[in-house]
């Protein structure tokens, strides 16, 4: 983990939607595909690939903080911890959501799995919002959580 494989002088060679070769600038420019490239100069710039976020809940609410939901007694679950929250319409729950994926964006997020709160109508609600939200900024992929209500914690 202390090496990050730095590429001094380094490019990366892309067709279409595909990596094709990553190294030093010098032998990538004498590939015979690489002679049809359009070249970008990123010069001074890190080139890195897309984060993918495979777990969040940015409709999830809860009045407890992580200290107290990873610990001790109040760690009995999600939904004991969630306030009653207001039915709110899928556009409501875009555009609380969309500040949120723009934040992810500026953070190197390109791809998000955004999960439901559990309960079935505030879930198709959740995923109707997700719908929206995919490809603005970033591309959002909706998980229903299947109805739970209750977790208990394990010791």
């Amino acid at each position: 983990m202390s090496d990050l494989g730095v590429i001094a002088d380094g490019a990366v060679l892309i067709d279409g939607e595909f990596i094709v070769e990553v190294g030093p600038s010098r032998r990538l420019e004498n590939l015979r595909i690489a002679r049809r490239a359009r070249v970008i100069d990123a010069t001074g710039k890190v080139v890195l690939p897309g984060l993918i976020d495979s777990h969040s809940r940015p409709f999830f609410e809860r009045t407890a903080d992580w200290a107290t939901f990873l610990g001790g007694d109040s760690c009995l679950g999600f939904q004991r911890q969630r306030p009653a929250a207001p039915r709110r319409s899928p556009r409501s729950l875009w555009a609380a959501a969309r500040q949120w994926t723009y934040e992810m964006a500026s953070c190197g997020t390109t791809t998000v799995e955004i999960r439901t709160a559990g309960q079935y109508e505030a879930a198709r609600r959740e995923l109707r919002a997700v719908a929206y939200l995919s490809g603005d900024p970033i591309d959002a992929v909706g998980a229903f959580s299947g109805g739970l209500t209750r977790t208990r914690a394990f010791s």
